[in-house]
């Protein structure tokens, strides 16, 4: 069969499948589910003729609004919007993950993302997941979590996941776009999920923050002092050992203890911590409340 003829009679095949797809009709279905079914029939005909086909995958974003010109992206809205983006992916599959712009079209503006093929020795790894399987478990991850935000679903589970996505929906505020996200897998299932500024103003809700307060006892070794009151306590000998910065509200009774950079020290302190919706730390502070061990230079 001529190379011609045959894609006349793929063609053919093709136009009858979406005619049976569409024959089926649209109520009570998904624009996924149907997408879905299109792409299932067009794959389904290229392996009469290739029984190891498959369709590309591509992350096709939608990006609408008065700053989303129709058919372009402006570089400083590519910039805030895109490496998040990536880097949320990233998160999402628990491995870093390359996206790379493959096409621009008109609709507002939609870009055309695919998944970069990337070989790590993690990869390479016998027990390892094919790179596609790391790829599309992230986007269906991330998804997952723009459909929570939208519905204002608890989303504690993904907290570390969602640190990642604020930065996105930072930017989508600040330049007054909503971003449509649809995940077109090389099996031709079809996933979709919108961030809004719904989504978005949840999002913005769930950092507010709330103190927490608690006193602890913290021991170690001097490593640092302070004009300014602030004695940094190393808990530990390795590289890597918490220290604590605990601030002396009154610098006068630190002048007053007397201490020198490695003495050993038992300090009682106030922690407070600024805890977000999901149980994010933002900050962490330590407030001297009283020394526990007696100290030689004490007055």
């Amino acid at each position: 069969m001529s190379t011609t003829w045959r894609q006349r009679v793929l063609q053919q095949h093709l136009v009858g499948a979406q005619e049976e797809v569409a024959a089926a009709g649209t109520d009570n279905r998904s624009r996924d589910e149907i997408e879905s079914d299109l792409r299932v029939a067009t794959l389904e005909v290229h392996r009469l003729y290739d029984h190891e086909a498959t369709l590309d995958n591509e992350l096709r974003i939608r990006f609408s609004g008065t700053d989303a010109v129709q058919g372009s992206l402006d570089f400083d809205m590519g910039a805030a919007l895109l490496k998040p983006l990536q880097d949320s992916v990233s998160a999402a599959a628990n491995q870093s993950v390359t996206l790379k712009l493959v096409g621009l079209s008109k609709g507002s503006t939609v870009l055309h993302v695919r998944p970069a093929p990337k070989h790590t020795a993690e990869h390479d790894a016998a027990d390892a997941l094919p790179v596609h399987a790391v790829q599309d478990y992230g986007l269906t991850e991330l998804l997952g979590l723009v459909r929570a935000l939208e519905d204002e679903r608890d989303v504690g589970h993904l907290a570390s996941l969602l640190s990642h996505l604020d930065h996105v929906t930072d930017a989508l505020d600040k330049f007054g776009v909503q971003m449509d996200l649809t995940w077109l897998r090389s099996d031709g299932q079809v996933r979709s999920a919108a961030l809004t500024r719904r989504g978005c103003d949840y999002a913005a809700r769930l950092r507010t923050v709330r103190p927490a307060v608690e006193e602890i006892t913290v021991s170690g070794h001097i490593t640092e002092l302070k004009q300014a009151g602030v004695v940094k306590v190393k808990a530990g000998t390795s590289p890597r050992a918490q220290a604590f910065d605990v601030k002396f509200e009154d610098p006068s009774v630190l002048v007053r203890m007397r201490l020198a950079l490695g003495d050993n020290v038992t300090f009682r302190v106030k922690k407070t911590q600024a805890v977000d919706s999901v149980n994010r730390t933002k900050s962490t502070n330590y407030h001297f409340v009283s020394i526990l061990e007696e100290h030689p230079k004490l007055l």
